[in-house]
Formats: C-alpha cells, structure tokens, sequence
C-alpha cells in the first residue's frame, strides 16, 4: 500500500479493496453439496491417519486418501468446486499508525483468506506500506529535515515561520550553523516526527 509523507507523518486511516477467499455460503464451508453429507474415508477409516510399520517401530501418517480430513466428498458443491471457498472482492479499512516509514509491514489478524479447513480460522492480512517521496522534506530515521531560504531580518520572526508542506510539521527549533554543517545560507528549521 502507498501512502502520501503527510499521511504518514500524522496516521491515518486507509480504505482498500482486495480479492480473498471467503467461506462458501452454498456450503458453508463443507465442500460437498447441499443435502448431501461427506463421507468417512475408507482407507483410515474416519481416523485421518494410518499407521505404518517399520521393523519394530510403528508411526502415524496422515491418510493420502482424505489429505488428513478423516472423510471424502463424493457430491462436490458445484459453487465452490469442493474447495469450501470462494473468490470475493472485499473492503477492509486499516489504521495506519503515526511515523511509519517504508519497508513496514502491517498485520490484520484473521483478516487474510478463509481456510479450506472446516473449523479454522481466517489467515492474517499482511499490508507492506510504502511512503511517497516529498519534495519538501528528507526522513532521517525519526527527524524529518527541510531547508528555507530566510533574510537575516526573517530571524527575529522564526517562531513565525510555518512548514512549507502538508501536515501537522509546525514544530520546529532553529538550527545552528554547526547543524547545518557547512551547507551555507543562514540556520534553518528542523521539525519533528510526533512520538507516541
């Protein structure tokens, strides 16, 4: 997800659209066919496992009959194919939290894809954010820099000066020129990321 510098400066909250997969409403999520009903595997029997020897140890495997599921569709719900879901195009709303930067990745619990498990629970929604890039300003970890050109009159009037950018950036300290480290030009501004 991309999100505008101001945005992530101050938080927000973003609104997406997606495709995931959701339960199946034919069959609620059981894979067979409406009036009809899974039926125990005979090859494990129900169990989901067989067990299998090996000189003087035995060991339970899952059943290659039923993938482990203890049963069989023999009816498959035509909706879903057998498969217990669906594609849907959904609309989550995430909160996007102050001062994140790029590369972070967001988790939504049990907001990701249904399972095609009966009985499990949704997987997480894993957001990766990306920041736009402002012209105005340079991100330095937790500081945010930007440059302005002021006469030596200007001075006397910096707690004046506002930000030249969107957002909420109008706390700001005068620079000294050992800060500024030689780049010229009078002391500037620095504002700050807010915290918490």
């Amino acid at each position: 997800m991309e999100i505008e510098f101001a945005e992530a400066v101050n938080g927000c909250q973003k609104t997406f659209q997606f495709n995931k997969a959701v339960k199946c409403l034919t069959c609620n999520g059981t894979k067979a066919r409406p009036g009809s009903q899974p039926q125990k595997c005979t090859t494990c029997q129900g169990k989901g496992t067989v067990q299998y020897k090996q000189g003087s140890y035995a060991f339970d495997m899952a059943c290659n009959s039923c993938n482990g599921q203890g049963t069989f569709i023999k009816d498959v719900c035509t909706t879903c194919r057998g498969q217990g879901t669906v594609k849907q195009l959904v609309t989550e709303t995430v909160s996007i939290p102050r001062g994140i930067d790029s590369g972070i990745t967001l988790k939504i619990p049990e907001k990701g894809n249904a399972s095609d498990i009966e009985g499990m629970r949704n997987g997480d929604l894993l957001i990766k954010v990306e920041v736009k890039k402002n012209p105005e300003f340079k991100r330095d970890g937790s500081d945010v820099y930007s440059s302005a050109s002021i006469s030596i009159t200007d001075v006397r009037y910096i707690a004046n000066l506002g930000s030249p950018g969107d957002g909420d950036l109008s706390k700001q300290h005068l620079r000294t020129k050992e800060e500024d480290k030689g780049d010229g030009g009078y002391p500037g501004w620095r504002p700050y990321l807010p915290s918490g």
